[in-house]
């Protein structure tokens, strides 16, 4: 939690949870769950019997989510783990429309960013390759 919010400890838990869920989108998705075990651990460590022993004690089911949340956390997974990795296929300003039609029909690409050298100059769509032979066509 700390390398989310230094202040966590003055904070509290739950109060910070909440504050660092709206910036970021992986904590937001598993925020009532931890919620939930924020409470659980509280009911756990605050509430003793008489021979001090805690109330209850978490399940192994339990610990093992709060650690997959916690890689999750500390390395969420990436697009290209989810989607796998393919090089994307770019063109640059210099191209003739002939390499992006060979792109679109190789790989069913609808958009292809378009590049001038080493910086991105936009993405070119189908859309707009047949806007633009709609206004050659009517010339």
């Amino acid at each position: 939690m700390s390398r989310f919010n230094e202040d966590y400890r003055i904070d509290g838990f739950s109060r910070s949870l909440r504050g660092l869920s709206k910036s970021d989108r992986v904590l937001r998705s598993f925020l009532e769950v931890l919620l939930e075990y924020a409470e659980l651990r509280n009911a756990i460590v605050q509430t003793v019997r008489a021979d001090t022993r805690p109330i209850a004690e978490l399940h192994d089911e339990v610990v093992q989510d709060i650690e997959r949340i916690a890689r999750m956390l500390n390395d969420p997974p990436r697009i290209t783990s989810v989607f796998g990795y393919e090089k994307v296929a770019t063109i640059d300003t210099n191209n003739s429309l002939e390499k992006p039609l060979k792109i679109i029909a190789k790989k069913s690409d609808s958009q292809i960013p378009v590049y001038d050298g080493d910086q991105f100059k936009g993405i070119l769509t189908t859309n707009a390759i047949a806007d633009g032979w709609q206004v050659q066509v009517k010339k």
